[in-house]
């Protein structure tokens, strides 16, 4: 039991800068919401927690209309095996490609 848990990373501070960073672009203040999304970033990338950095890099793509986030949002669900997380950005960049060739007609 204990070998287990020793596998199991703590992503709780990530998911917070996560959802702060969501408030902080609710109530206005995108450039608050972008600094917290970057700090959870760090925070991902030197634990090693790529799922908790997918999931802010597909909340920043969601609202600031990042289309690289997306992608790497995906890239990095799909390397974790989150399939039901990868549902989401496919999900966007097929909407957004569906757009794009309705403007360019």
């Amino acid at each position: 039991m204990l070998r287990q848990g020793r596998s199991v990373r703590d992503e709780s501070p990530i998911e917070a800068q996560r959802v702060a960073g969501t408030f902080a672009w609710l109530d206005g203040s995108q450039q608050r919401a972008h600094s917290l999304w970057a700090q959870g970033l760090e925070k991902a990338k030197a634990l090693g927690a790529r799922h908790a950095g997918a999931r802010i890099l597909f909340e920043r793509s969601k609202r600031a209309d990042r289309l690289d986030d997306l992608r790497q949002a995906a890239q990095q669900f799909a390397e974790c095996g989150a399939l039901g997380d990868l549902r989401q950005p496919e999900a966007m960049t097929l909407a957004s490609s569906q757009s794009r060739a309705e403007r360019d007609r």
